[in-house]
């Protein structure tokens, strides 16, 4: 084989194709459970405090930038506008996970 020719592709073959019944996305973990025995419970890796603090920082930033020297207002618009969705995720957020069981 030279170097310009691609590889052949296999030949389809269903009867190595998992069916429905065989893969489920739920039946296999993502994370080796002998290894991260927090898997099993649901809890690997989730920062919901952290993740609201950045958010926080991004929405304060944005509107930070409205300070300037600026010409024109579009942008204003733009820094505000997502500065303002941020907010609606953040609040949705929190409203949505308020009263759940801590983990």
């Amino acid at each position: 084989m030279s170097q310009t020719e691609a590889p052949a592709l296999p030949a389809h073959d269903d009867e190595h194709e998992p069916q429905p019944a065989q893969a489920r996305w739920y039946d296999t973990p993502k994370v080796d459970l002998a290894v991260e025995p927090s898997g099993r419970w649901g809890w690997h890796g989730e920062y919901p405090t952290t993740y609201r603090w950045v958010a926080l920082a991004a929405i304060f930033s944005l509107l930070i930038m409205n300070v300037g020297n600026h010409q024109g207002h579009v942008e204003d618009v733009w820094l505000d506008v997502v500065a303002a969705i941020i907010a609606i995720w953040l609040v949705i957020d929190v409203v949505s996970k308020r009263g759940r069981w801590k983990r």
